[in-house]
């Protein structure tokens, strides 16, 4: 069995690392619908990406990091959605418990049963569903109900007024 060349692996990561900054495109919504949210609430992010530098980057190049107060990466935690990890993370940066937070997710198994089991409400986000898994669509067959759902980003605002009692 031959031996991986040195440094194969990191030159790989850091290709596909810089294709998903490369490739990645910023809805136009995005940027008024997390600024009209900042204005009530402290905003916080949980990925399951694995690459924490790109990801990172993405958030910088797009002008996302300064309008968070928490970015979690599993790649940093180890661990991945649907695991209380990454949310318990983002949390403990944001200095709040789960009944205070709101979760937005787009894939139901683990954005909306990962926060629900620790106590947060939800808002299930359908708007980029095209290319989802089918256990992504359906909870995984665990019977995930968000406590909101919206078609589009930019009705976001509106959905976690009504869960915040605003």
């Amino acid at each position: 069995l031959a031996s991986e060349p040195e440094g194969l692996a990191r030159e790989l990561e850091d290709r596909v690392g810089e294709a998903f900054v490369r490739v990645l495109r910023l809805p136009p919504d995005t940027l008024p619908v997390l600024d009209a949210l900042g204005e009530r609430h402290r905003l916080g992010l949980v990925s399951n990406y694995y690459l924490p530098a790109p990801l990172r980057r993405s958030l910088d190049r797009f002008g996302i990091s300064p309008r968070l107060g928490a970015a979690v990466v599993s790649g940093e935690v180890g661990w991945v959605k649907p695991r209380p990890e990454p949310f318990l993370e983002a949390l403990r940066i944001l200095g709040a418990e789960p009944e205070e937070c709101i979760f937005v997710g787009d894939n139901l198994r683990a954005d909306v049963g990962g926060a629900a089991a620790l106590g947060m409400r939800t808002v299930h986000v359908r708007e980029w569903l095209d290319g989802a898994l089918p256990g992504d669509l359906d909870g995984g067959g665990d019977g995930v109900r968000p406590d909101r759902v919206v078609d589009r980003l930019a009705d976001l605002p509106g959905a976690v007024s009504s869960l915040a009692g605003r």
